[in-house]
């Protein structure tokens, strides 16, 4: 599990990166801050972000696809960002508005593009923008293992850790364990990278 996430994560991390950068480059061409042009710059700045994680999430089903035999569109991707994490509390759909919405306000409170504290929220930003394109991948990749599983008759799943030092006591505690396949625990945290098998 995960093998396409982590040979592609890195790659959406420079473009998120760099989308940020272009977005705070754009709001110095105008003379002054104002509520029309941070909204319209904004709006451009998660447009990207959408395009570019639905492009993450769009490759990360043909592989699975490609993987496990099933068609790619047999998985919906805007249904997918609908559901709501289990681990992350909360749907990708909404969440990116939250954070629009959020980086706007942010914005237009500071006002002032040479303040320093504009570049410690872009980075802020760009990290939970990141963790959260992630994230959901990791939830993704699950939902469409479980589906698979089920479709193809498995009823149980077994939980297993990486058995390495960064294990956390929570994720060791299910290591090994056996669940009914509609009743397996959610992700116990943030970063959990936990697979589960077919048994």
């Amino acid at each position: 599990m995960y093998k396409y996430i982590d040979e592609n994560i890195d790659e959406v991390k420079k473009k998120t990166q760099a989308a940020f950068n272009n977005f705070r480059l754009n709001l110095l061409k105008f003379d002054e801050l104002n509520v029309m042009s941070v909204k319209k710059e904004s709006d451009r700045l998660f447009k990207k972000l959408k395009r570019q994680s639905d492009k993450f999430y769009s490759g990360l089903i043909e592989y699975l696809a490609e993987q496990n035999g099933f068609e790619a569109d047999k998985y919906d991707l805007d249904e997918l960002l609908a559901t709501y994490s289990r681990t992350l509390l909360y749907a990708f759909s909404s969440e990116m508005e939250r954070k629009q919405s959020r980086y706007f306000e942010t914005i237009l409170s500071i006002g002032d593009l040479s303040d320093p504290e504009i570049l410690v929220q872009q980075k802020k930003n760009v990290r939970n923008w990141n963790m959260q394109v992630e994230e959901f991948a990791v939830d993704m990749e699950r939902t469409i293992f479980l589906r698979e599983m089920q479709d193809s008759g498995v009823r149980r799943v077994q939980w297993i850790t990486a058995q390495d030092e960064k294990v956390c006591s929570e994720c060791a505690d299910l290591h090994g364990m056996i669940f009914d396949i509609e009743n397996v625990p959610r992700r116990p945290h943030i970063g959990c990278r936990c697979q589960l098998k077919g048994v």
